[in-house]
């Protein structure tokens, strides 16, 4: 099990490194027919141990070492990169990841000295998964097309989901995305346990409400009509006098009537986008909201400073981090999430942020504006450049392309060791 910053068990490892999850079972089920009993057996003993020597390798972690100086203080003669691999599997499947999947009798192991301790480690690691096999890890399991989007927001990933899909890790443990916004990434990736974080509350709250109560939010929702005096009514109802459910479905339909998507607020903190005077437009939308429901059952959702992810994200998992955009690609009148803004001094401690996350072991991807800033503030790591189609805000016809950057600190190859 993994251990914390004091050398003490976390309870989110403890409990996945018992039990497979959901979808381990029928591949130790095969192995065992291949196998027989009594090999399989031995081989899930030699994950047991690959998984002690995991959590001696999170405790050298959690005391300020990247990976590779972890490996080398346990003395392995495991490589980095098959040490990284055990834990990306481990964190998704349990000790079930950890098994040799490989038919045949059990390879030899060798014998290792961490930190005075004795323990069995194959040599032969864990055989190259296909591209379906790694996409079942990220899912657990989960089939069909991603989810529509939610709501509409500005910055908005859903066009380039799939090239950011396939920028992710090939396999990684926990997911979390502090600047969760519209959720994109999150919506097509679909993990299995996610920590989902931002700071506008009725963000946060809508997505609470769809996570736990997404029936009497349709309910609330079916009370609303498409006028424009409707509109001006909810938009001049203060969201903090609302209970959860009727605040999650002002968010909603205010999103979805408003001029273009946009989120924008006064210097008060309160929602000030005029009607979008599309009476084709439709709020409601029962199908998405209960697919939505399904994939945030295993979310936690907190509406917090992102600088809190650094709280719980571990060694092997995966952060996405998309940041109000950096200044030189949108005008900040127009794209004002929050009374306080965000400012260079902002994306500086993103940065920051990104460099601790990754001297953790984590998988680290980040979204922002190309310009000189964010090209200064991530120097050193991987940038991919590319142009995003803007979809909100303005005359249709003259949005255009926006020059964008994904800043990742595991490289162009997909599941490279970070933190090196």
């Amino acid at each position: 099990m993994r251990t914390g910053r004091h050398g003490h068990a976390t309870d989110r490892d403890a409990s996945a490194s018992r039990e497979p999850t959901v979808g381990a079972a029928p591949a130790l089920d095969a192995l065992r027919a291949q196998l027989g009993d009594a090999v399989l057996e031995a081989r899930i003993a030699e994950a047991r141990k690959r998984e002690e020597v995991l959590a001696r390798l999170l405790s050298a972690i959690a005391a300020g070492m990247n990976l590779e100086e972890a490996a080398q203080h346990l003395g392995s003669p495991v490589s980095a990169s098959t040490l990284r691999r055990w834990l990306g599997r481990w964190r998704a499947l349990g000790v079930a990841g950890l098994v040799d999947q490989q038919a045949g009798p059990p390879r030899r192991t060798a014998q290792v000295t961490p930190a005075g301790t004795r323990a069995q480690l194959s040599l032969g690691g864990i055989p190259d998964q296909t591209s379906r096999e790694r996409r079942s890890l990220r899912r657990t399991g989960r089939r069909g097309a991603p989810p529509s989007p939610l709501i509409k927001w500005s910055g908005s990933k859903a066009a380039i989901a799939a090239r950011l899909v396939s920028l992710a890790p090939a396999a990684f443990g926990h997911y979390h995305e502090p600047f969760v916004g519209g959720g994109a990434l999150f919506f097509a990736l679909r993990p299995g346990r996610a920590f989902l974080g931002d700071r506008n509350a009725e963000l946060v709250n809508l997505y609470q409400v769809v996570r736990d109560s997404p029936e009497a939010l349709i309910r609330a929702l079916s009370a609303h009509e498409n006028t424009r005096e409707r509109y001006l009514a909810v938009r001049g109802i203060h969201p903090e006098v609302l209970p959860p459910i009727e605040r999650a479905a002002r968010t909603l339909f205010l999103n979805r009537t408003c001029f273009n998507g946009l989120y924008r607020v006064n210097r008060h903190g309160l929602f000030n986008v005029p009607y979008g005077s599309q009476a084709h437009t439709s709020f409601f939308q029962p199908t998405v909201v209960r697919t939505a429901h399904r994939t945030l059952r295993g979310a936690d959702i907190s509406c917090e400073d992102f600088e809190a992810c650094a709280k719980r994200a571990g060694g092997g998992d995966f952060i996405y981090l998309d940041p109000p955009y950096a200044a030189g690609l949108r005008r900040a009148k127009s794209f004002k999430y929050q009374a306080d803004g965000f400012d260079d001094a902002d994306q500086r401690r993103v940065a920051d942020l990104f460099r601790l996350l990754d001297r953790r072991g984590c998988f680290v991807m980040a979204s922002n504006a190309d310009c000189a800033l964010t090209r200064e503030l991530y120097r050193g790591y991987d940038i991919e450049a590319m142009t995003v189609p803007r979809r909100i805000g303005g005359a249709e016809k003259s949005r255009g392309r926006a020059a964008e950057i994904v800043v990742r600190n595991y490289g162009g190859r997909r599941g490279t060791l970070p933190g090196i």
